[in-house]
């Protein structure tokens, strides 16, 4: 997670299987690129196996650092995409979200 102007504000890695269209509009106008499913409410809850560090507050440099770890994975997951978005939260910004990051994707081999 890597939000340099951001440093000291909490942080929440958002992370889901059901894509990123047509995702969350927020009120202010910007957009989420995730479609939140089950797989999103067990990360927020931290309880998502081999996901850590979804949450937590920025260093001093604006970044922190999660891990995946999915060796433990069920070889019937292999293939299965993940899509990841990073929001930065601040009660004073629009929604309480000074920024969300584009999605990514990791993808299980």
């Amino acid at each position: 997670v890597d939000f340099p102007s951001d440093a000291g504000l909490p942080y929440v890695c958002l992370v889901g299987t059901s894509g990123y269209h047509p995702g969350v509009a927020l009120p202010d106008g910007r957009k989420i690129r995730l479609n939140p499913d089950a797989v999103t409410g067990m990360g927020l809850a931290g309880t998502l196996p081999g996901f850590f560090g979804l949450t937590g507050v920025l260093d001093s440099s604006g970044t922190s650092q999660g891990t995946i770890d999915l060796a433990g994975a069920p070889r019937a997951a292999r293939g299965i995409p993940f899509w990841l978005v990073g929001l930065v939260l601040d009660p004073a910004a629009p929604s309480g979200i000074r920024r969300v990051s584009p999605p990514i994707v990791v993808q299980i081999r």
